[in-house]
């Protein structure tokens, strides 16, 4: 190794240029940060790039981070999913691929392994070149030095690093690669079937990955390809994501099959098997008719105890509980409510909506942030076949979505579905009037009163708060019912709010305790090693 400091002193001072000094050959290859360290004293960390579509990230991915780490090539792994790419038309959306990575990261190491998300091209509308996008992250980020791991699949006859090109101001191409080269380590891992006889004729700077003495590198040949080969398959023959299972983590797993990825043209039936609902229906109608009669209105009539209710309802609209709100961050306590909606049967499936800006919650973290986290909590909290999804229809708007409006914008998406809105009985207390609610009329910006048309339009569904009593429920709208557990199951209730999360993590930064254990067991895990990761909440 090479001694940091002489006499407590650097071993050199004085303006250097750090790409003129000899790289010695591998085995004894130092980072970039390490010769940095030792010419001025200024510790920088090593920062190895994994870039790549990621459609989806699979376990081999994970894998490749993790040995880049336990190699000591680098402090830490950035995972980069690609933006656009003109030679991959059928890529996955840019923020499905972004999502999965943060899920598969989240999901596959513990809170403290330094592998982080970028989305350091998620914004971007045109492909960014190899060249500028290492450019702009060491302009950025100083105090850091970028290495880029590459497979040994590419650098097979054919593929030349030298002849890639950026584009210049005009928009014209220019050859970067050699710049590429002189300017940038590059960490290489072995692929199966992709031999390489002498990495050293590819470039000065590229250098095998090689684990310490004693320890063998752990390497894998799942491709993504694969991965969307046999999802197409498995949703065709088993109507569901099996046959990806244990290839990838299993919340990436939830995201697919709820999200419905890598379908073409495929059967739309995975999500939508006989529910919790229908069964429990079914169930109610064998039995003798105890249960208390419910409203007739809306999606909520089929649930009394009638004997009109036949063995097998007919075809009818699926019932989709909305449950909204601003999951800064999603705790354990909404997953007990998204999950009890299910299993009250008063829904077939459950969205989960979390609000876009809000200009009277200036405070709450970027809507894109919650929506991640949302993600995470859902699909590492409930097995794929749990009818509960995330939406995104407020995540990417520019001004707050009124509730009448983000309703009928989800009614467009999915026009065979009966919404129905859940609130809470804290909603409806006097002062509280539903039907003033407004929204913005698109063509003046002025406020306009919708909250009639809210409460005739859709089904609310309503769940008792402790300390908040309603005497008649009609009163608040027609379509109004009480969420009540069938079969004398008692519902499942907690106080984990994400306002105590926020101040309990405010404590911690303050403390010096960027564990933030004051928060593990109050959020879901994903969540939590998410949380921590990417500091959220240290502001």
């Amino acid at each position: 190794r090479l001694p940091i400091r002489a006499a407590g002193r650097p071993l050199l001072t004085g303006p250097t240029n750090l790409n003129a000094l000899p790289i010695p050959p591998s085995p004894h290859f130092f980072p970039a940060s390490m010769v940095w360290s030792a010419l001025t004293g200024v510790t920088q960390k090593s920062t190895a790039i994994l870039g790549g579509a990621f459609d989806p990230p699979t376990a081999n991915h994970m894998l490749c981070a993790a040995e880049v780490i336990h190699s000591g090539a680098a402090d830490e792994v950035w995972l980069i999913p690609c933006g656009p790419r003109p030679d991959k038309p059928k890529l996955s959306k840019v923020v499905d691929r972004y999502i999965m990575t943060h899920i598969a990261a989240s999901t596959a190491f513990s809170a403290s392994f330094p592998v982080h998300v970028s989305d350091a091209e998620v914004h971007e509308r045109e492909m960014v070149p190899t060249y500028d996008l290492l450019r702009q992250l060491r302009d950025k980020h100083p105090d850091r030095t970028f290495s880029l791991v590459i497979g040994t699949d590419w650098l097979q006859p054919g593929t030349d690093i030298r002849q890639w090109t950026s584009k210049d101001p005009d928009g014209k191409d220019i050859v970067t690669g050699d710049k590429l080269l002189e300017e940038f380590d590059f960490l290489v891992i072995p692929r199966p079937g992709y031999d390489v006889q002498n990495i050293a004729d590819f470039g000065p700077r590229i250098k095998k990955l090689e684990m310490p003495e004693g320890i063998h590198l752990m390497e894998g040949n799942i491709s993504s390809t694969e991965i969307r080969k046999r999802t197409d398959i498995s949703f065709r023959i088993l109507e569901g994501p099996e046959l990806i299972d244990g290839l990838v983590t299993p919340a990436v797993l939830g995201y697919i099959g709820r999200r419905r990825l890598y379908q073409n043209g495929s059967s739309e039936t995975f999500g939508r098997r006989m529910s919790i609902a229908i069964r429990l229906q079914n169930s109610q109608s064998e039995s003798s008719s105890d249960l208390r009669p419910r409203s007739d209105s809306g999606c909520f009539s089929w649930l009394s105890g009638s004997s009109r209710i036949p063995r097998e309802p007919p075809k009818r609209k699926r019932n989709v509980a909305v449950f909204g709100g601003a999951f800064d961050p999603p705790t354990n306590s909404h997953m007990f409510g998204l999950a009890e909606i299910i299993h009250a049967g008063v829904a077939d499936e459950v969205l989960m909506v979390p609000c876009g800006p809000r200009p009277d919650k200036p405070y709450l973290r970027p809507a894109l942030t919650r929506y991640i986290m949302c993600q995470l909590a859902v699909n590492s909290s409930f097995a794929h076949s749990m009818p509960i999804s995330v939406s995104d229809v407020e995540v990417f708007e520019d001004e707050a979505l009124a509730t009448y409006d983000s309703l009928r914008s989800l009614k467009d998406r999915d026009p065979d579905a009966n919404l129905m809105f859940v609130i809470g009985s804290d909603w409806l207390q006097p002062g509280n009037d539903l039907r003033k609610w407004t929204s913005k009329c698109p063509e003046t910006g002025k406020e306009i009163v919708t909250g009639h048309l809210l409460v005739e339009e859709f089904d609310f569904l309503v769940i008792k708060r402790p300390g908040y009593e309603v005497n008649n429920l009609l009163d608040f709208g027609p379509r109004m019912v009480w969420m009540e557990m069938p079969h004398g199951m008692i519902p499942v209730e907690a106080n984990m709010s994400s306002t105590e999360v926020r101040k309990r993590a405010a404590k911690s930064y303050r403390d010096s305790e960027p564990g933030l254990a004051l928060v593990d067991g109050i959020v879901p895990p994903a969540v939590f090693s998410y949380v921590r990761r990417e500091e959220t909440y240290r502001s």
